[in-house]
């Protein structure tokens, strides 16, 4: 890991400075690929938080991690979900314990693993919750989805031979469906618990909590044959293991679901043409970079995409594209 010193908290303010919660949101960096850091545009803070939405790098790559301490020196505070990418050639404590245990350096830099944080702005209290939130994969798809999505192949668990050695076997359907389980049942408890206290809440995941057509469109990216055949594997599993419904979970008092791992840039609201979606008047927004051998413009993605949320819970969006291209310091 990295040895960097502890940035100076900023107290970086936007336009929403009067605002309930205000974030800025990207997922889908995908910073594990080579020179996918330099591809990725420059942009500057227009939010005092950001939330890293999963597949932003691999925690075996010093980059992931130079990255991180690069945003946590910019911003107020920093939220890191996982996505599955992370897991990818290792498995899910060893990931857990090292992104941990770098973000425990800072003292604004938040690893949200069924965990949360209590923001306290401008006479408001917003709990922040946040997990990977893996898929349900139905009893009759297992075997389908088993074979076509790379997780079950790139992602180990740790595991025991006969003689009681032990050993890494693969990521199985019943593995993904325990962590779903346990994942929406610390959810639930959690917005149960910041109800009672007072707090509206702002959810923050890599996976889908829709089936909804308008967001749970697993985008392909075609720009050459590896891209073409990375989209097949949502193809071939029927869209399997994106998305899982827990539309009943998304309701007051949450403001705000941030989500990540379609490749396809979506702020559902009123209008199509203005990438919004608004579920049960709940605010529910992705800004995804997707691999970068493929244009950002093609993702829809702004590496500036800030969801504000005011007073009166209304949400809005602002998108403010850089035209600069220069590599993240």
């Amino acid at each position: 890991m990295l040895n960097v010193k502890k940035p100076k908290r900023p107290v970086f303010r936007g336009e929403g400075a009067t605002a309930m919660f205000e974030v800025q949101i990207m997922s889908d960096l995908h910073l594990e690929f080579p020179n996918a850091l330099a591809h990725l545009p420059s942009f500057e803070p227009r939010a005092p938080y950001l939330a890293l939405l999963g597949d932003i790098g691999h925690p075996k790559k010093e980059n992931y991690f130079a990255f991180l301490a690069a945003q946590a020196a910019r911003f107020e505070r920093v939220f890191v979900v996982t996505g599955n990418h992370e897991y990818y050639t290792s498995d899910r404590d060893t990931v857990h314990r090292q992104i941990s245990e770098f973000c425990s350096t800072f003292d604004n830099l938040h690893f949200l693993q069924m965990s949360s944080v209590l923001l306290e702005d401008n006479g408001h209290k917003v709990r922040v919750l946040g997990t990977t939130l893996w898929h349900h994969c139905p009893e009759k798809d297992i075997g389908q989805v088993e074979r076509t999505l790379n997780d079950y192949a790139m992602i180990g668990v740790p595991s025991t031979t006969p003689e009681g050695a032990p050993k890494k076997r693969k990521l199985r359907a019943a593995d993904t469906n325990s962590w779903h389980a346990e994942e929406v049942a610390w959810l639930k408890a959690a917005i149960a618990e910041a109800e009672a206290a007072g707090e509206a809440v702002a959810v923050l995941t890599h996976h889908l909590p829709s089936n909804n057509s308008s967001i749970a469109h697993f985008r392909p990216q075609v720009t050459n044959f590896f891209l073409t055949h990375a989209s097949w594997f949502a193809v071939l599993s029927g869209g399997l293991g994106f998305s899982t419904d827990l539309e009943d979970v998304i309701k007051s008092p949450l403001i705000f679901w941030g989500y990540g791992h379609t490749r396809k840039t979506v702020d559902v609201a009123m209008q199509h043409k203005s990438h919004q979606t608004v579920i049960n008047g709940v605010m529910v927004a992705s800004n995804q970079r997707g691999y970068f051998m493929a244009p950002p413009e093609k993702a829809g993605f702004s590496p500036e995409f800030v969801v504000t949320i005011d007073h009166d819970r209304q949400s809005y969006i602002m998108r403010n594209d850089p035209a600069k291209t220069n590599q993240q310091d």
